[in-house]
Parts: C-alpha cells; structure tokens; sequence
C-alpha cells in the first residue's frame, strides 16, 4: 500500500554499516586460513608471482603507498582480476547481506499494511533464499560454517539491539513533516553536530511565538526516549532528564512546566 518505513531503512544500513567494521576487525585480529585450502589460495592469487606482488606492500616501513597499493586492488583488481584474499574469512559478507536483507524486507512488508498473508509469504521466500545460499556456499567450501553461524547471529542481535532501534529513531524523526522553525533534532551519540547545527539555525526568538508541531516519528521502532525518557546508552535518571527539558525550555522561552518527555507543550505521542 506504498507505506514505505524510513525507520527500517536506516536500521537495515545501521546494521549493514556494523557488521562491515566488525568483519574488517575480525579479519585483523585473528587470521583464519582459507577454508579451500593454501594451495588452492595461492593459484587463485596467480601463483608465487601473485604472493610475490602482496610481499612487496611493507605496511611497517611505508604504509601509505601500501595502503594506497591495497586500495587499487579493491577498485582495478590485480592484472584485471578481482582480489579474493586468503584470510578473508570471519564473518561471511555474503550471508550477513543475504541475513540481513531477508530480514528487512519481511519487516518492511509485515509493516506496509499489505497484509499478514502476503507478509508471510515474502517471509518464506526469503528463508528459501537464505537456505539456498548457505548450503550452496558451505558446498563450494567458499566460507567455513562458523563463518556463516556468526553471521546470522550476528545479524540477529544488532538488529533486535535497542541500541539500534533508538538510533534509527531518532535518524527517521521528522522524515515525514516537521516545523523548521521549532524542529529539534534527538541528541544520539552521532547527532551531536547536526542538533547544535539546528539550534544555532533556529534559535529561541524565532520559535517561542510559534505553537510547535509534532514531528513525525518511524513506526515499528522501539523509541525509549518516547517510552521511557531517555535513550538506552544514558545513565540519567528521570529525574534528570525532567531536569534538564525544564532548564532547556526556561532558557528557551517557552515556559517552564512541561511533564517529562515533553518540549514546548507538546503532548507525548506514540506512533504505532
């Protein structure tokens, strides 16, 4: 019915973007062999020629030239070839995307109001799909099976993470309407700059003769600070968050008053 879920959307990439720092951290940290073996590797490499071409990168004694050389096998590949390198195995790219994908697509369709029979439906299709590829890639011997378990569970924890759903909140706020004039962006860790930003752009005059409008939240999302108060990475009490709405709408001009949980008169809303 076209209800597109902006909260869903930057989940599904908050999730994508954690899971790609943790295989490049994995991968460093602790080297697993190739699961089709070290000779297999090396032909695939182009022989003793090839590991000799990966020997010349001292990342000790001139690691910018090794990191720029590094960079131009991701783009151009080696002698026209892309790079698949021998250690490059926790966690399974393939299967976190597919995972994770898969998941996102039965959410944003269990959500879009199409129907929990056409849901269902998207929701066996992708578990087909999910099936198929991990039997396919554990055949072919391209990942080892932990690589691909990891994966999924993986998956499964950042996606269910409060965490997470608190950051796609408060990305997707006011994605749908808001009042430029009034409109304050949530505080999360990554929101810092872009809330001053607004508050510098808008500031009290400007808002304090103007009935604020609500902006629009994600819906599907768990939202604490709607819920509850706060976010889930504050170690604030209520108390305190009472404390500090009161001192920002006092400083502001709006009045002092407000409940917790509110700003500027605003009843709490919570969009389901």
């Amino acid at each position: 019915k076209g209800q597109f879920s902006i909260g869903f959307w930057n989940k599904t990439f908050i999730v994508a973007s954690c899971m790609a720092v943790l295989k490049g951290v994995f991968d460093v940290v602790t080297i697993l062999p190739d699961s089709t073996g070290w000779r297999t590797c090396k032909e695939r490499l182009g022989g003793q020629a090839g590991v000799e071409r990966f020997l010349e990168m001292k990342f000790s004694s001139n690691w910018i030239a090794a990191l720029l050389r590094m960079a131009e096998l991701e783009v151009l590949g080696d002698e026209g070839k892309r790079v698949r390198y021998c250690a490059d195995m926790m966690v399974s790219g393939h299967t976190y995307f597919a995972g994770l994908f898969s998941l996102s697509a039965y959410k944003q369709t269990f959500f879009s109001g199409v129907g929990h029979v056409c849901a269902n439906l998207v929701g066996l299709l992708c578990l087909c799909c999910m099936t198929t590829e991990v039997v396919l890639v554990a055949a072919a011997r391209f990942h080892y099976t932990v690589d691909m378990l990891a994966a999924l569970a993986l998956v499964g924890l950042l996606f269910d993470s409060s965490y997470v759903d608190q950051l796609a909140s408060d990305w997707s706020e006011g994605f749908r309407w808001q009042d430029p004039r009034t409109f304050q962006p949530s505080s999360s860790p990554f929101f810092r700059f872009i809330l001053n930003f607004m508050r510098s752009r808008y500031p009290p005059s400007q808002a304090a003769d103007t009935k604020p409008i609500i902006a629009s939240r994600a819906t599907g999302l768990v939202n604490p600070r709607v819920t509850s108060g706060g976010p889930p990475w504050s170690w604030r009490t209520a108390y305190d968050l009472q404390m500090e709405e009161l001192s920002w709408d006092e400083k502001n001009g709006l009045g002092p008053g407000p409940k917790l949980g509110e700003r500027a008169g605003q009843p709490r809303v919570i969009v389901t």
